[in-house]
């Protein structure tokens, strides 16, 4: 019975690794393409849109992966968006 724990817990922890893994890839992503679109707001508002996709998108996935910090700092990023 301890080494079915043990195995399962194993289990458990890979699959913990690989949530983490894959959030991680996905967070570089979006930041990497967060920050190409404040770039280019600086020539051109036309992107705004897409930041705040982006912004939104990044703010779902951490609230998903229960990373709540992440989650309210976009949150916060969304409300000043708004004023433009």
């Amino acid at each position: 019975m301890a080494e079915t724990s043990k195995i399962a817990a194993d289990k458990m922890q890979q699959a913990i690794e690989g949530i983490k893994a894959a959030f991680i890839d996905e967070l570089s992503e979006r930041c990497d393409d967060i920050e190409s679109e404040l770039m280019a707001l600086e020539v051109s508002m036309d992107g705004l849109a897409e930041l705040c996709r982006q912004v939104h998108s990044l703010k779902g996935t951490s609230a998903m992966y229960a990373l709540p910090f992440v989650s309210v700092i976009c949150h916060q990023i969304e409300d000043m968006m708004q004023i433009f």
